[in-house]
């Protein structure tokens, strides 16, 4: 009994120093590396939401956290999901504002997620697929041209939803690539009510997702354009 209670205490103990180390280790820089092909892209931790969260410790242990940290138990990598596609979950509204509005400017949402190994979900895919096949619900569908978004929409009377790619790919397996989010509109005669999750492909894997609702989809080119370049300029 006495040995059963002193190895949880040196357990608890070993834990309270994994994580002491942890966070002593993170708080050394003012900002997380996240590597995406050949480039890094140091991004300023008052952006990044739940950064002491266990998850963000979690992958802190398994070294795929920060691109300057080799981690401390390297086995717990594919249990963490290093080699999964993941997501840094930023707060962009915590830039300090500027004359013009600021870097991202309002009507933006609050939650930006930076991927770096950006994957389209599966449903969505199978569903894309479907739509520019003109299957199902898709049948008759329309390639709507969008020139202010630079965007080209895969709509159907059948269906609420609405499919945004970056350009016309020649063959429907080649379509991943050109997804860049999909809409949700009430009403299928109309765009009232609508709203939008757009994906923003920056290279490499690496991309930006936000969501933008009815009364904000009128910003989208200026959030998108803003919010690349400011994340354009953390690359290294």
């Amino acid at each position: 009994m006495r040995w059963g209670l002193i190895a949880w205490c040196v357990l608890g103990a070993g834990l309270i120093g994994l994580k002491a180390h942890l966070d002593m280790t993170s708080g050394k820089y003012r900002d997380v590396a996240v590597r995406a092909g050949n480039a890094v892209y140091f991004v300023p931790r008052n952006l990044v939401k739940n950064i002491d969260g266990w998850r963000a410790d979690l992958l802190r242990l398994s070294g795929c956290w920060d691109a300057r940290e080799n981690g401390v138990v390297m086995a717990v990598a594919s249990f963490a999901g290093c080699a999964e596609p993941q997501a840094l979950q930023l707060d962009l509204t915590r830039l300090p504002r500027m004359i013009d509005g600021g870097i991202v400017p309002d009507g933006a949402p609050k939650d930006f997620a930076l991927w770096r190994n950006y994957s389209v979900p599966g449903e969505h895919l199978r569903e894309l697929r479907q739509a520019w096949a003109g299957e199902g619900a898709w049948m008759n569908r329309r390639v709507v041209g969008r020139g202010d978004w630079q965007l080209f929409r895969i709509e159907s009377a059948g269906t609420p939803w609405i499919y945004l790619l970056s350009a016309e790919p020649e063959r429907s397996l080649d379509i991943a690539p050109y997804y860049a989010g999909r809409c949700f509109r009430p009403d299928s005669t109309g765009d009232l009510g609508m709203s939008c999750s757009f994906v923003s492909h920056l290279g490499y894997g690496v991309a930006l997702e936000y969501t933008l609702d009815a009364d904000n989809l009128s910003r989208f080119p200026l959030i998108r354009d803003r919010s690349a370049a400011l994340v354009r300029s953390w690359r290294r």
